[in-house]
């Protein structure tokens, strides 16, 4: 993730908070990690259960196959060996989104503004009035 945030800051500079962490979303999620593991045909060497995670749909395996390597690169060659291995590994996921241009929220971020668009209040609560039966009641009934 270090890695990808110090790149999306190079070449992002002036951009707001919220479309680079939209940005770094897209980059660091499991659909990445597969199109990375894909692009370094990592499937082709691991096994669950006797077979290929991709024949089996086993995702998250490949995902965290991937997360293992930059590990291991890390562990072995330290910080700037992987985040050059990152930006190599990553490369067709940084030059797509930089051919897309401005990128469109998700889902779960679209549902948020809707919400605060229409309510500006914000969320609240209430507390039905319970009489206090203890002094320490009483005072958080103030």
């Amino acid at each position: 993730g270090l890695a990808v945030a110090e790149w999306l800051e190079d070449h992002y500079p002036d951009e707001d908070e919220g479309t680079t962490q939209i940005r770094f979303a897209a980059l660091v999620r499991q659909e990445a990690l597969l199109a990375v593991g894909e692009g370094l045909r990592l499937q082709a060497h691991l096994r669950a259960g006797g077979r290929s995670p991709r024949s089996t749909r086993l995702d998250g395996i490949l995902a965290d196959a991937v997360e293992a390597v930059v590990a291991a690169v890390f562990r072995d060659g330290g910080y700037d060996a992987a985040r050059a291995f990152v930006y190599r590994a990553w490369d067709p996921l940084f030059a797509g989104m930089r051919a897309a241009g401005p990128p469109e929220p998700d889902a779960k971020t679209q549902l948020a503004e809707s919400g605060a668009a229409r309510d500006t209040t914000g969320p609240g609560f209430a507390m039905p009035f319970r009489e206090a039966t203890t002094p320490a009641a009483a005072k958080i009934a103030e």
